[in-house]
This record gives C-alpha cells, structure tokens and sequence, in this order.
C-alpha cells in the first residue's frame, strides 16, 4: 500500500479499508495516549496543550527519522536528554534545538535512524 496503491488494488487489496484501518489504529493509540495525558494531569484544559509540545514530538520525528519506530525513540531519547545537557545555557537551548533541526533537514533529510530501503 504505502509503495505503489495501484498496485496492491491490483493484487485484490481493498485500499479504502487498509486506508480506514489504518486511520482507526492510529486514533485508538492517540485515544489511549490521550487518557494517560488526562490519568496524569487529573484535569484538561485547553492551557493543557502548547506549542511547545507539538513542536517537541515534531523534533522527535525530524531528528530521529520518520520510517523506523526506533528512529523514532532515538530522536525523542534525544530531545529528553538535551535538556539537561544544555541545562546551563538556559533559554538559549531552544535555539540551539532550532539550529539542530534545521542542520539535520538539511545536511541528513532521512533522520539519525532512517528507514532502510532497497
């Protein structure tokens, strides 16, 4: 599906479905996420949610490589662990996430763990 989706509706592939499917499973992980983020916070309000948190799982992506799992806990070990590495520069650190994102997409696009293909 993800190659060539004519392909796969070609080989009897239902591509709508697997399309669905995947769609579901990944609302039932955020769904699951959601209610751990709820258990924890014992109350939810839109000040619950940031900016910067949607920033940092996108570094986490970019950083770590958007094909591979590992890649991806790679790139979010990464973004908890600098923080306290470059605990001393204080504000300055996001800056320097910035300046690491922006070499990474240029220098090395695929990610630290990119997906092997053939």
């Amino acid at each position: 599906m993800r190659e060539d989706e004519d392909a796969a509706e070609a080989m009897g592939i239902n591509r709508v479905a697997i399309k669905l499917y995947a769609y579901v499973i990944g609302a039932v992980f955020a769904g699951v996420a959601g209610c751990f983020f709820a258990a924890k916070m014992t109350a939810i309000s839109p000040d619950s949610f940031q900016f910067m948190q949607s920033a940092t799982i996108l570094m986490a992506v970019v950083l770590g490589g958007m094909g591979k799992i590992p890649g991806m806990v790679v790139g979010a070990l990464a973004l908890v662990l600098s923080p306290e590495v470059f605990r001393e520069i204080g504000s300055m650190r996001m800056l320097v996430f910035g300046v690491v994102l922006i070499t990474m997409m240029i220098f090395r696009p695929q990610g630290i763990w990119p997906e092997r293909r053939n």
